[in-house]
Order: structure tokens, then C-alpha cells, then sequence
């Protein structure tokens, strides 16, 4: 499920439920170009780290994987802020309802290059733009179920 970015600067959140059990169940916020060109903060698991999140990134035929770092228990918030050429993630247990709205976010460290998922990018002609949105993989095909509640897109004017 995915949504076009319009804006050089916006921010996208998604809250999420999800309880992975394998290496090939996954699920999070993507920014996405095509098959060849993604950046994904997805919640999964394996037998190392257990329940946990990392930005996964697809360029040029290459995967690379960040680190991986704790999950919350529970539902979770992802935020994907786009500025420029720059893209980040940061994360949080989801709000409950006696909750306040700012919860405390934890950020991923590292910044993601959005400019690799552009029209501009490679030599093969591309003309779709980025699109932000969820992504889940369930590559066993066991009905793994993860549930979005709330998506939001906004840009940040100056």
C-alpha cells in the first residue's frame, strides 16, 4: 500500500501491529522506486536478535542491511522523514489512548540517500517518482497477518 511523495520534504507515519515469528516474515514502512530501488524500516525476527527492526536497501542490484536494533513489545509507530536528497527513520511504541500524542521517538542513526530513488538515478529511463508506504512480506504464504491502523502523510513547509 503506497502513496506518491509530491513534496521535497515530508514526513509519513504508520502505526503497525506485527509479531513476525520468521526470517521471512517482514513488515514496515518502505520508501519505494521500483523493485530495484527501495529503503525499508522493517520490523522481523531470526534466532540472533528475535523481534527487531533495521533499514533494509535496494540499489543498483545490491541489498544491504543495517544493523538491527530492539523492537518495543506491542504495536509500533514508524516515521519516515524525507528532506531533500535525505531520507531518515525513527520508531516508537505505539500511543495508547491516555497516552500523550508526542511519544518519544527513537531515531535510526543513519541517514538514507532518497536521491537514489529518483527519476534521475541510473541510466534505465524512469519517470514514476518515490512513493512511501507499507510493506509486508510473507514469503512461507502462512496468512502471517500484519495490520496497519493509521497512516499519514504531511509536508513540512518552512
Amino acid at each position: 500500500v503506497l502513496t506518491r511523495v509530491e513534496e521535497h520534504d515530508t514526513v509519513f507515519e504508520l502505526d503497525m501491529d506485527a509479531e513476525p515469528q520468521s526470517l521471512r516474515e517482514a513488515a514496515g514502512l518502505i520508501a519505494w522506486y521500483d523493485r530495484h530501488g527501495w529503503i525499508w524500516l522493517q520490523l522481523t525476527w531470526d534466532a540472533e536478535h528475535g523481534r527487531h527492526l533495521r533499514v533494509v536497501r535496494r540499489h543498483n542490484g545490491i541489498t544491504t542491511r543495517s544493523a538491527a536494533y530492539v523492537a518495543p513489545i506491542g504495536p509500533l509507530r514508524l516515521r519516515a522523514a524525507l528532506n531533500g536528497p535525505s531520507l531518515r527513520f525513527a520508531f516508537a511504541p505505539e500511543r495508547g489512548h491516555s497516552e500523550p500524542a508526542a511519544s518519544t521517538w527513537t531515531e535510526i542513526p543513519e541517514e538514507f540517500p532518497a536521491w537514489s530513488l529518483s527519476d534521475d538515478d541510473g541510466p534505465r529511463l524512469r519517470f514514476t517518482g518515490m512513493f512511501l508506504g507499507l510493506r509486508v512480506d510473507d514469503l512461507d504464504g502462512r496468512g502471517w497477518p500484519a495490520d496497519s491502523t493509521r497512516a499519514h502523510m504531511c509536508a513540512i513547509r518552512p
